[in-house]
Protein backbone atom coordinates (compact mmCIF):
# COMPACT_ATOMS: atom_id res chain seq x y z
CA UNK A 1 0.00 0.00 0.00
CA UNK A 2 1.38 3.46 -0.84
CA UNK A 3 1.75 5.49 -4.09
CA UNK A 4 5.23 7.81 -3.17
CA UNK A 5 6.09 6.77 -0.26
CA UNK A 6 7.57 4.08 1.66
CA UNK A 7 5.18 1.04 1.76
CA UNK A 8 2.32 0.80 4.05
CA UNK A 9 2.26 -2.99 5.98
CA UNK A 10 0.28 -5.03 8.11
CA UNK A 11 -3.69 -4.44 8.20
CA UNK A 12 -3.87 -2.29 11.30
CA UNK A 13 -1.49 0.72 9.71
CA UNK A 14 -2.96 0.45 6.12
CA UNK A 15 -6.65 0.78 7.59
CA UNK A 16 -5.11 3.74 10.02
CA UNK A 17 -3.70 5.21 6.75
CA UNK A 18 -6.24 5.04 4.81
CA UNK A 19 -8.70 6.26 7.62
CA UNK A 20 -6.16 9.32 7.73
CA UNK A 21 -6.16 10.60 4.19
CA UNK A 22 -10.54 9.62 4.35
CA UNK A 23 -10.58 12.28 7.08
CA UNK A 24 -8.15 14.69 5.66
CA UNK A 25 -10.32 15.15 2.11
CA UNK A 26 -13.85 14.88 4.72
CA UNK A 27 -12.05 17.78 6.49
CA UNK A 28 -11.22 19.97 3.79
CA UNK A 29 -14.37 19.85 1.73
CA UNK A 30 -16.22 20.18 5.06
CA UNK A 31 -13.90 23.38 5.88
CA UNK A 32 -14.18 24.71 2.80
CA UNK A 33 -17.96 24.25 2.14
CA UNK A 34 -18.20 26.49 5.74
CA UNK A 35 -16.29 29.17 4.63
CA UNK A 36 -17.82 29.35 0.82
CA UNK A 37 -21.02 29.47 3.48
CA UNK A 38 -19.16 32.45 4.84
CA UNK A 39 -18.56 34.03 1.58
CA UNK A 40 -14.95 33.63 1.73
CA UNK A 41 -13.21 33.99 -1.33
CA UNK A 42 -11.02 31.04 -2.80
CA UNK A 43 -7.53 32.59 -0.90
CA UNK A 44 -9.51 33.31 2.00
CA UNK A 45 -10.37 30.00 1.97
CA UNK A 46 -6.82 28.17 1.36
CA UNK A 47 -5.95 30.62 4.31
CA UNK A 48 -8.99 29.46 6.58
CA UNK A 49 -9.38 26.13 5.67
CA UNK A 50 -5.96 24.10 7.81
CA UNK A 51 -5.40 20.22 8.83
CA UNK A 52 -6.35 19.61 12.44
CA UNK A 53 -2.98 19.07 14.19
CA UNK A 54 -3.46 15.22 14.55
CA UNK A 55 -3.72 14.91 10.35
CA UNK A 56 -1.50 17.51 9.67
CA UNK A 57 1.38 15.81 12.01
CA UNK A 58 0.97 12.85 9.69
CA UNK A 59 4.19 11.54 7.37
CA UNK A 60 2.23 10.24 5.09
CA UNK A 61 -0.46 13.25 4.81
CA UNK A 62 2.82 15.87 3.94
CA UNK A 63 2.01 17.43 0.47
CA UNK A 64 4.45 15.32 -1.70
CA UNK A 65 2.44 15.46 -4.98
CA UNK A 66 -0.55 16.97 -3.67
CA UNK A 67 -1.33 19.97 -1.67
CA UNK A 68 -4.40 20.81 0.38
CA UNK A 69 -4.77 24.42 -1.35
CA UNK A 70 -4.74 22.70 -4.43
CA UNK A 71 -8.41 20.51 -2.43
CA UNK A 72 -9.68 23.80 -1.06
CA UNK A 73 -9.51 25.56 -4.64
CA UNK A 74 -10.97 22.17 -6.63
CA UNK A 75 -13.91 21.96 -3.68
CA UNK A 76 -14.36 25.63 -4.15
CA UNK A 77 -15.02 25.14 -7.94
CA UNK A 78 -16.56 22.20 -8.05
CA UNK A 79 -19.62 23.95 -6.58
CA UNK A 80 -19.34 27.41 -7.11
CA UNK A 81 -16.96 27.41 -10.43
CA UNK A 82 -14.16 29.35 -11.41
CA UNK A 83 -15.00 32.90 -10.56
CA UNK A 84 -13.70 34.41 -7.23
CA UNK A 85 -16.03 37.21 -7.22
CA UNK A 86 -13.26 39.57 -8.29
CA UNK A 87 -14.58 41.63 -11.27
CA UNK A 88 -10.66 41.94 -13.07
CA UNK A 89 -10.51 38.04 -13.02
CA UNK A 90 -13.63 38.01 -15.91
CA UNK A 91 -11.00 38.71 -18.97
CA UNK A 92 -7.72 38.86 -17.57
CA UNK A 93 -5.02 40.35 -19.89
CA UNK A 94 -2.21 38.66 -21.13
CA UNK A 95 1.82 39.28 -19.26
CA UNK A 96 2.60 40.43 -22.63
CA UNK A 97 -0.60 42.86 -22.51
CA UNK A 98 -0.78 43.73 -18.61
CA UNK A 99 3.39 45.08 -19.01
CA UNK A 100 2.65 46.90 -22.14
CA UNK A 101 0.04 48.45 -21.00
CA UNK A 102 1.68 49.35 -17.33
CA UNK A 103 4.62 50.83 -19.11
CA UNK A 104 2.31 53.40 -20.70
CA UNK A 105 1.17 53.98 -17.96
CA UNK A 106 4.30 54.88 -16.61
CA UNK A 107 5.26 56.41 -19.85
CA UNK A 108 2.34 59.26 -19.65
CA UNK A 109 3.96 60.20 -16.45
CA UNK A 110 7.77 60.05 -17.16
CA UNK A 111 8.39 57.40 -15.11
CA UNK A 112 9.80 54.80 -17.44
CA UNK A 113 13.44 54.79 -18.39
CA UNK A 114 13.82 53.57 -22.10
CA UNK A 115 14.73 50.59 -21.73
CA UNK A 116 11.18 48.77 -21.29
CA UNK A 117 9.81 47.05 -24.14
Amino acid sequence: MGGHTNPILGAGEVQQVLSDYRDAVQFIHDKTVEGMNQGMTPDELVEYVQLPENLADKDYLQPFYGHPEWGVRSVFNGYLGWFDGNPSHLFRLSPKSEAERVAKLGRRHGQTTGRSR
